[in-house]
């Protein structure tokens, strides 16, 4: 009977021993928490969650800086070395020596002001009355005869001054005429006169001396027989290149671009490297994969606002700029190594974009990686072949 009571009690025991044991093992989680609650060790995620916010929030702001700092830096170094700087001023608008428009627009304008200074009808009706005798035919046959001989003597003197821009020798003629010109340039952008000789006004225009080429274009009329071109005087004729009111309105602007062009792109340099040195811990590919897409924003932004600027002037400009081809390529000449900077940064900024963003470890960057390394002749990674 005692057996059967001390086994009958087994069951009972057992039963209830989960209950016991169960409260008795420690909340080991619990435990660690209060742990780490004690000895002062950060929390894991929801604490680190806020200062990746106010890191993201820091660098996003710092990339926003260095989009408008890379967009000045592009703007002031173009504008110290291929505008304000007399020699490469010279280099920048070599080319329009040879753009027909500017040549037509350059033919028409000197041959106005020749046939305007010779007066070449009345020149012909004078010398048609030398020879015509007296009585009233003569009078007849000069004013008859004196517009015909006047437009065909106009044609004569374009067709030459057209020859004397079409030559070799018309290159040297246009960079020395705009290496004359380049105090007036730097005068109408800066408003920094430099000389008492250069006087600039509200127009914003920029033009070059016509004097020299006049002269040769006189040279070549008499070579080709051209009597009527020795009453050509000393003409002090200008070709305007610009007019614009806003140039002269911009003019501290473009002074502290030149002022700053050697320290901007240093300060871009290093918001950048800020801007990457900020991120969280882990994410610093991320944050120069975004540095690249804001140096390329940045470029498509100020090309957006070149395209604005083009139309705006040639729909508002000035009224001595009277050929609207000719305006088109002074303007994109002028713009064509801002043009040349802004592809290459922008080329920069999407291959650092391109580069971060597969060399990270997101799903999509893994699995182009892969994709990569399946091609036939490519080699997989060690890292990608292990399971």
């Amino acid at each position: 009977m005692a057996d059967a009571d001390t086994g009958s009690g087994s069951p009972d025991s057992s039963a209830d021993s989960p209950d016991s044991s169960a409260e008795k093992v420690p909340d080991v989680g619990a435990a660690r928490e209060d742990s780490r609650a004690g000895s002062g060790e950060p929390r894991p995620a929801a604490a680190t969650r806020p200062r990746h916010r106010l890191r993201w929030t820091a660098v996003i702001a710092l990339l926003v800086v260095t989009g408008v700092l890379a967009m000045a830096s592009v703007l002031a170094r173009v504008a110290h070395s291929a505008v304000l700087d007399t020699d490469g001023y010279v280099d920048t608008v070599a080319p329009l020596a040879t753009d027909p428009a500017v040549k037509a627009a350059l033919a028409d304008r000197i041959t106005e002001e020749i046939v305007t200074r010779i007066d070449i009808e009345a020149a012909v009706s004078q010398a048609l009355a030398d020879v015509a005798g007296d009585g009233e035919r003569r009078d007849r046959v000069i004013a008859s005869l004196a517009p015909v001989i006047a437009d065909q003597a106009e044609d004569f003197v374009h067709e030459t001054v057209s020859s004397l821009i079409d030559s070799d020798e018309f290159a040297d003629l246009w960079a020395r005429a705009n290496r004359a010109a380049h105090r007036t340039v730097v005068a109408v952008l800066t408003g920094e006169t430099r000389t008492e000789a250069v006087d600039i006004d509200d127009s914003g225009t920029i033009s070059i001396s016509l004097a020299a080429i006049i002269d040769k274009a006189k040279a070549r009329l008499l070579e080709r027989g051209f009597v009527f071109a020795e009453r050509i005087p000393p003409v002090e004729a200008q070709f305007v290149l610009v007019q614009s009111p806003e140039l002269a309105k911009a003019q501290r602007v473009v002074d502290a671009l030149d002022h700053a062009s050697g320290v901007l792109p240093w300060v871009t340099l290093l918001a950048a490297a800020v801007a990457i040195a900020v991120a969280p811990t882990g994410s610093r590919l991320r944050a120069t994969a975004a540095l690249g897409v804001a140096f390329a924003v940045a470029m498509a932004v100020l090309a957006l606002a070149i395209q604005f600027v083009r139309s705006y002037y040639l729909d508002n400009r000035g009224s001595a700029v009277r050929s609207a081809d000719a305006a088109a390529a002074v303007f994109d000449t002028v713009t064509q190594p801002l043009w040349n900077t802004l592809r290459v940064v922008l080329a920069i900024g999407v291959i650092v974009a391109v580069v971060a963003y597969l060399v990270g470890g997101s799903a999509s960057a893994r699995a182009i990686r892969r994709g990569a390394a399946r091609l036939p002749g490519v080699s997989k990674p060690e890292t990608e072949a292990r399971p």
